[in-house]
């Protein structure tokens, strides 16, 4: 494999590259900047990315007008959280199941397209679910991720399936209410993507997710082959609740009990409250070490809707009333 003569890399600054760049439709190569003058060597090419979450970066090159990179985003592992015998574990198991049925696709030559979307009140786990899955189908299928961009996507999908064209891709839409509403040109992008009329996204799940499902439009919302399956992540149950307060204070046993706290309470006390919440009672408490009381307080105090109209005075001494 032949490298371009004009194009180089730094080795010793290239042992866990988080950029790449594709060259030639071929392979990919790491992105260092800012280069040095006349000390470069080859570095590594490879062909296929290590799989995980991408978003698509655009910077000025002097060898040509643009360049567009893949930037790793890091996952971290605590953000990974899969409960079991939860919507969070059937979401991931639909996605699983998928990867694993691409011969049937091909059999009855069906594009292998897969639409899910994720919707309900801001702070119940979709951003979460989201990143488990990404590394959970990193994992089990090598599957990359890619961060919708209206602008670069199929630049950037066309280098990778020249590249590979069985690449397992995931295409994430965060606030696709959002992403749709910016122009007619960005949901005209968005109705072709998940219609599939261009090869380059098959072998795709498009994972989009919305706090606010009433602002899309009936045919994004409820046209199988565009989001297959939907699914509502409203507050947490009774037992998604137990099982994130205990994933919270598995790793502080000891204050656990220097607080004594009762996480059958904490559970009980918690009903209507979104994963969000339920997390500021715990920075409050472990962080800035509140009481439990004032830490419920604090929060529902939170739920209460503001105005300006109140016109008590607050704990810094104004009222709403004209100087």
């Amino acid at each position: 494999m032949t490298l371009p003569s004009e194009i180089f890399a730094i080795q010793d600054r290239l042992s866990k590259p988080d950029k790449w760049m594709s060259v030639g439709n071929r392979y990919f190569l790491p992105h260092v900047s800012p280069p040095r003058e006349r000390s470069y060597s080859c570095a590594e090419i490879i062909d296929r990315l290590n799989p995980g979450y991408y978003e698509i970066d655009e910077i000025y090159s002097p060898l040509r007008d643009s360049l567009l990179l893949l930037e790793k985003i890091d996952i971290k592992q605590e953000e990974v959280i899969i409960f079991p015998n939860s919507p969070q574990e059937e979401i991931l198991n639909e996605m699983l199941e998928f990867w694993d049925l691409q011969k049937k696709y091909e059999q009855f030559n069906l594009p292998h397209k897969r639409g899910i979307l994720l919707y309900g009140p801001p702070g119940n786990g979709k951003t979460t679910i989201v990143k488990s899955i990404i590394e959970k189908c990193a994992q089990h299928h090598r599957a990359m991720s890619l961060k919708f961009t209206s602008e670069n996507l199929q630049t950037m999908m066309k280098d990778i399936r020249s590249i590979n064209e069985k690449e397992k891709i995931i295409i994430v839409m965060e606030d696709l209410d959002a992403i749709v509403s910016n122009s007619a040109w960005a949901m005209s992008e968005v109705l072709n993507m998940l219609d599939g009329n261009n090869n380059i996204f098959t072998n795709c799940v498009f994972l989009a997710t919305t706090n606010y499902p009433e602002k899309l439009q009936e045919r994004v919302l409820n046209r199988p082959s565009r989001f297959d399956k939907r699914f509502k992540l409203g507050n947490p149950v009774v037992k998604i609740r137990n099982q994130y307060i205990e994933s919270l204070l598995s790793r502080h046993d000891e204050e656990q009990e220097s607080k004594k706290i009762d996480v059958s309470q904490w559970v009980k006390d918690t009903k209507g409250f979104s994963l969000a919440h339920i997390k500021e009672i715990f920075i409050s408490m472990f962080i800035f070490d509140r009481s439990y009381e004032e830490s419920m307080k604090n929060l529902k105090d939170m739920k209460k809707k503001l105005s300006s109209d109140d016109d008590k005075t607050n704990k810094l001494g104004y009222s709403s009333e004209s100087l």
